[in-house]
């Protein structure tokens, strides 16, 4: 691969994980995920797989599954089994999977959702300590009131399990 592709696929990757990582850390914090974080997910594949030199019927592909996992994420938001800013995070990161590894990533996002899940549960039930209530976001996660905010399951597996994305594969 050529020296400047290198640093465009590298750069493109960066702004991926980055971007991930402030849609994990934002819905923990407030039980949001910004809209501008799913968007630049999707946008920053592109670059990526273009300087992987794929063809456009992979890249459409891509965005093919990305399109079908917002499908089915309306419909689970709109039954109150998701929320709106997870579904548009999961989508944006099935982009990045791909069929060949979507089955695989959406396990491990539910393992890790499950696990989530159950910490906050558990966290829940603890009492807090003055110098914990104190801080607004601690005092969110703790609230019975609250969702589980999967997105940081979402956020936490899409960098994990990232190496083995196709995109990731190495070149020839």
């Amino acid at each position: 691969m050529d020296q400047y592709l290198t640093y465009f696929f590298l750069l493109s990757v960066a702004v991926f994980l980055l971007a991930t990582a402030y849609a994990g850390i934002s819905d923990i914090r407030r039980f949001e995920i910004p809209n501008w974080t799913s968007i630049v997910i999707v946008i920053s594949f592109l670059p990526a797989a273009l300087s992987r030199d794929w063809t456009m019927i992979a890249i459409l592909s891509h965005f093919g599954v990305g399109a079908g996992m917002l499908a089915i994420g309306i419909v689970l938001t709109a039954y109150g089994i998701f929320g709106g800013g997870d579904a548009k995070l999961l989508a944006a990161a099935t982009v990045w999977t791909g069929w060949d590894y979507l089955l695989t990533y959406l396990l491990g996002v539910s393992i890790a959702g499950g696990a989530l899940a159950l910490g906050v549960m558990l966290f829940r039930r603890v009492k807090l300590t003055p110098a914990m209530t104190s801080v607004a976001w601690i005092n969110n996660l703790h609230s019975e009131e609250k969702g589980i905010p999967y997105g940081v399951a979402i956020a936490v597996m899409t960098i994990y399990l990232f190496p083995e994305f196709p995109v990731a594969t190495p070149i020839g």
